[in-house]
């Protein structure tokens, strides 16, 4: 999965670190946000696929929560509701834990906006292309967050759709496979049969 592996490096969890630490710098903030994000889909793809080939007890880990009012909820009743006891792995739930970690760097990116690190050399020149240029790369970075993410959660749905039908591919293979060799078995008991038997034919059998 490229989307999920882009920041491979990254094996923070998605909830061990705050964005709102007040001393992160923009690219600091960047760097940890998408750490996070490739954290929280990686952890969430490898339970699945230990459930999905029986290593997993609780198969409900699969389907979304009961509990869920998708009409009334919040997105973080949501989340906390996806996350009581074992994770969720659905890919609604690791969508909505995805959606609220986004929305948690928008409002992150938005205040940095509006910091400006005031130098002792520092105008009000230098201080309006400081903030322009902050402006600037933030809103795009909310465009290729948002993008990166609609990527990431369809990869994860594919696969979640996918994986079931490679492990039962595997199962009929390995079928075929054993059916193969017993072939190969009779084959070697049958052409040890007499060849008198060879095209004869009776109405009743000795």
């Amino acid at each position: 999965m490229t989307s999920v592996g882009v920041y491979g490096g990254y094996t923070i969890y998605a909830d061990e670190l705050d964005l709102y630490d007040p001393s992160l710098s923009y690219y600091e903030v960047f760097e940890r946000y998408h750490g996070q994000m490739n954290a929280l889909f990686n952890t969430r793809m490898e339970a699945m696929v230990e459930i999905m080939k029986g290593r997993g007890t609780d198969r409900s880990r699969l389907e979304v929560p009961a509990t869920i009012d998708r009409t009334k909820d919040s997105v973080e009743e949501i989340v906390t509701k996806c996350q009581a006891g074992e994770p969720n792995v659905s890919s609604y739930c690791v969508s909505m834990e995805g959606l609220a970690l986004y929305g948690k760097y928008l409002e992150r990116l938005a205040d940095l906006k509006t910091e400006l690190v005031v130098e002792p050399d520092s105008n009000v020149n230098t201080l309006l292309m400081e903030a322009a240029g902050k402006n600037e790369a933030a809103e795009q970075e909310v465009q290729d967050a948002k993008a990166l993410l609609e990527a990431t959660v369809s990869a994860y749905e594919e696969f979640a759709n996918a994986y079931p039908m490679h492990l039962k591919y595997q199962e009929i293979i390995t079928a075929l496979l054993k059916y193969k060799l017993a072939l190969k078995d009779i084959r070697k008991e049958v052409q040890f049969f007499p060849t008198k038997f060879v095209d004869a034919t009776s109405s009743y059998c000795l």
